[in-house]
């Protein structure tokens, strides 16, 4: 329907054409010219239609491997889950000395399973909260949430991998906020920006994590904010909107380490999709060489 438009508008440019040269006393055109003129047309619009149709089986032969990938991703995470609970339980129960005492050549190996165990249960249940984001299946249970104290309890929690690279992560409340939003989800959101600036940020980098209500005259509408801001290499402008995208962060595989927060590059991602849920968005303000700052903002008065 598209190309018969615009066959039928070519058509209404050449009559066009046709009667302005009449007008100025140009000599119209031949109707064999004219004819060859309509033929050409009539090609161009067949190979348009050609194209239009090949890009539409490359676009659903596109959309058939994403659903393949999401629902591969999906079923891998909760085949891998279930025996990844019975192996940290295990784990958890040794450490805690319920099969016996352990000594100090057993301990050190034990620490190290156990340690590695709840890296793969974190990548698991990232590639769950991707599962269910591409699903739609993601539901909010919405009640009312002090937007600083989620911020605290976040900076509280990751504070021992800012530690270990000897950077300072601080949280401060210039405002407290309430807003509706499902806590744990929220929570999961922040903790993704603040996971991203311990792994972008140098070593003893500065991390700092800003509760405050955004500038009237910057957003229309009465919003709450979150700011995580490091003092790392910046993003450049071309790149700020691609680091949303899933293992966006990730190294290749062959150089790949579960090693460090957010491995695995979908904490961005992550976040974002549950802010949009609960009608938010997430903004990035960055200078290369000097920080970068991504903010969550969330609409005060939420239907």
């Amino acid at each position: 329907m598209e190309l018969e438009a615009e066959l039928e508008e070519a058509n209404k440019t050449i009559a066009a054409l046709l009667e302005r040269a009449e007008s100025r006393g140009v000599e119209p055109a031949s109707a064999e010219h004219i004819a060859r003129l309509d033929q050409r047309i009539r090609q161009k619009t067949r190979a348009l239609s050609e194209s239009e149709a090949q890009l539409r089986e490359v676009n659903s032969e596109l959309q058939a491997a994403e659903e393949t990938k999401a629902q591969f991703i999906s079923v891998a995470a909760h085949e891998l889950r279930t025996p990844l609970t019975g192996i940290i339980g295990y784990l958890d129960l040794i450490a805690e000395g319920r099969f016996g005492d352990l000594d100090m050549p057993m301990s050190r190996p034990i620490t190290a399973l156990r340690r590695n165990a709840y890296r793969l249960k974190r990548l698991v249940e990232e590639l769950l909260h991707v599962s269910d984001i591409d699903a739609g299946q993601v539901t909010l249970t919405l009640k009312p949430c002090a937007l600083s104290t989620i911020a605290s309890q976040v900076v509280e929690e990751l504070e021992p991998l800012a530690l270990d690279k000897q950077q300072t992560l601080t949280a401060v409340a210039r405002a407290q906020p309430t807003i509706l939003a499902d806590e744990d989800k929220l929570h999961r959101a922040v903790e993704g920006l603040v996971a991203n600036a311990i792994r972008s940020a140098p070593d003893d980098g500065v991390i700092s994590v800003v509760t405050d209500y955004p500038p009237q005259d910057l957003y229309t509408g009465d919003w709450a904010r979150v700011r995580v801001r490091d003092n790392g290499p910046g993003i450049p402008a071309e790149l700020r909107q691609r680091i949303f995208s899933p293992f966006a962060g990730a190294r290749s595989a062959k150089h790949h380490t579960s090693v460090g927060p957010d491995a695995a590059g979908l904490g961005l991602y992550i976040c974002r999709g549950l802010v949009e849920l609960h009608r938010g968005m997430v903004t990035v303000q960055s200078v290369e060489g000097a920080y970068t700052e991504l903010s969550v903002l969330l609409p005060l008065h939420v239907e």
